[in-house]
């Protein structure tokens, strides 16, 4: 499923991805969290040359709110935001804990069209902090060229049995009693 990208930013890393950012932040977010969004961008989101010369750049990425009657005028909101941030890539399908892998396959989508060259990304969300200077060091030594998944390791997890949860899981999607390990 293809979703058509509304506001993109294909200058981001440089015209054709030529100036592409050692460290790529993408940051997932929802239209109504400009607040969120703020904090982000003045704090651990801030973009710029740090350390030895490394450049980051971020990008927020945004579906179209389900729930538009709850934010009047959005689409110029964001427009008016993107325009004078560059940060905003909002495509075309309602936003939606279930929609999360449509961000997430059409944010590789992009970085493949318009940041071949990035060195890492860093993918998290609005409602954390994040310490990139940490990120950076670790990163130091790092092959960008090399496979890197960096997060926890799940272990034992159950799935969900229950249907009023949105993380339910019915048994005849998933039988076993546990998963096996998972990042």
């Amino acid at each position: 499923r293809d979703f058509r990208l509304i506001l993109d930013q294909p200058d981001k890393c440089g015209p054709n991805g030529s100036a592409a950012p050692h460290l790529l932040i993408a940051v997932k977010s929802v239209a109504a969290d400009f607040d969120k969004r703020q904090v982000v961008r003045g704090t651990w989101g801030r973009e710029g040359v740090f350390g030895d010369a490394l450049s980051i750049r971020t990008i927020f990425l945004l579906g179209v709110p389900k729930n538009r009657t709850g934010l009047p005028q959005w689409d110029r909101l964001l427009s008016s935001e993107s325009r004078t941030f560059g940060d905003i890539l909002l495509w075309d399908f309602d936003d939606t804990f279930f929609n999360l892998t449509l961000k997430e396959t059409h944010f590789l989508k992009w970085v493949n069209r318009s940041c071949p060259g990035v060195s890492f990304i860093f993918k998290g969300d609005a409602d954390v902090y994040v310490n990139v200077e940490n990120i950076l060091e670790m990163l130091r030594g790092q092959r960008s060229d090399a496979d890197l998944f960096v997060g926890d390791i799940i272990v034992r997890a159950k799935p969900i049995r229950r249907r009023s949860s949105k993380y339910y899981v019915p048994e005849s999607v998933y039988g076993a009693a546990l998963y096996p390990a998972y990042a």
